[in-house]
């Protein structure tokens, strides 16, 4: 029986952690049927004794260059155990990196300190997949000089979701005229540092929609954003016309609900690839480095609006718009993007 450590941001009641690990646990279950078994690290909340491992595997999320996972990873390496690295990026790089990073020149610049850079690069080396969730996160790779033909632009594991549409496939007859409104915080750890301006702006574009007929349904992927969401149902203080919901739905359950949906308002990543699992258009506020690495991994930047925008109101404005007369080409490069990373996801299962 083969003994996977997944290591991921775990048990901290987050929906987008948890779902990383619920897809890569089913699709082992699957492919293994059910030659192994895949135990979850919580961090800080539990012991772990990597040598009683026989893989360990980064999982998603924003982990890569953090000091904390790439120690895990590098007593891995010095046991000589193997290694998998599936789907993670990484965030909280200041805006100027955006531009840095979508820039083709080669110069190098340095993005964590020297002994893990060291450490990372030895990881890198020595892993049998290194699968990173977007073009930037690959970028930055290249710029530490981390790049080697085995790193892949993988797509974030959550693209795997739409495997589990099946029977609830959109009904192409049933879209509602209703926007899916994700909200929450990061206790204003996003650029421009203004959280309060971007949810006042959000109250505002809300009861625009509900003026041009829209109904609005807000959501939270977070334990500790169901108090903003409760501030912002409040705000709008519109019980004929907004629906709070106040409790987590796990992936499916969510999916089932947003894709009847005209499009998605999200403020939180896996709220965008939920939306983009279930083929429902979104509109991706772009608060930090992942928002924009996810965005141009499926070729469709353009569906980010700035939280250090001026004009936010008229930006989300806008792309209604925009997603209203471009619907179809926007979910055939869902699926077309959702097929190419689902590949490149599942072929790192032989190397387990």
């Amino acid at each position: 029986m083969k003994k996977i450590l997944y290591v991921g941001w775990l048990g901290f009641d987050n929906l987008g952690d948890e779902l990383m690990y619920d897809v890569f646990k089913e699709v082992c279950d699957q492919y293994f049927n059910p030659g192994s078994v895949t135990i979850p690290y919580i961090p800080m909340k539990k012991t772990y004794n990597v040598k009683d491992y026989d893989v360990v595997v980064l999982g998603g999320g924003s982990l890569l260059l953090q000091s904390y996972y790439i120690n895990i990873l590098y007593q891995a390496v010095q046991l000589k155990k193997k290694v998998i690295i599936w789907g993670t990026g990484t965030d909280r790089l200041p805006k100027y990196s955006l531009k840095t990073l979508l820039d083709k020149n080669d110069k190098k610049s340095d993005y964590i300190p020297e002994k893990d850079r060291r450490r990372l690069k030895r990881i890198i080396q020595h892993a049998s997949y290194v699968g990173v969730r977007g073009p930037l996160t690959y970028n930055l790779l290249k710029k530490m000089d981390l790049l080697t033909p085995k790193v892949k632009i993988s797509g974030d594991p959550g693209f795997l979701l739409s495997r589990n549409l099946g029977e609830q496939k959109k009904d192409k007859k049933n879209v509602k005229k209703t926007i899916g409104i994700n909200w929450g915080t990061t206790f204003n750890n996003i650029y421009g540092s203004n959280e309060a301006h971007v949810e006042d702006e959000m109250v505002k574009v809300a009861r625009d929609f509900i003026q041009k007929g829209y109904r609005i349904y807000i959501y939270s992927m977070w334990s500790e954003d169901i108090e903003p969401c409760k501030r912002l149902y409040n705000k709008l203080n519109d019980k004929q016309h907004v629906t709070l919901s106040t409790r987590i739905l796990n992936q499916n359950q969510l999916m089932d609900v947003l894709k009847n949906f005209s499009f998605t308002i999200n403020f939180k990543l896996h709220a965008n690839i939920i939306s983009y699992a279930a083929n429902t258009p979104f509109i991706a506020i772009g608060y930090r480095f992942k928002i924009y690495d996810f965005a141009h991994s499926i070729g469709l930047p353009n569906l980010v609006v700035d939280t250090e925008s001026k004009m936010l109101k008229q930006d989300i404005l806008r792309l209604e718009q925009y997603i209203h007369e471009n619907r179809k080409d926007i979910v055939s490069r869902f699926e077309k993007t959702r097929k190419d990373y689902e590949y490149k996801l599942l072929n790192s299962l032989p190397l387990l």
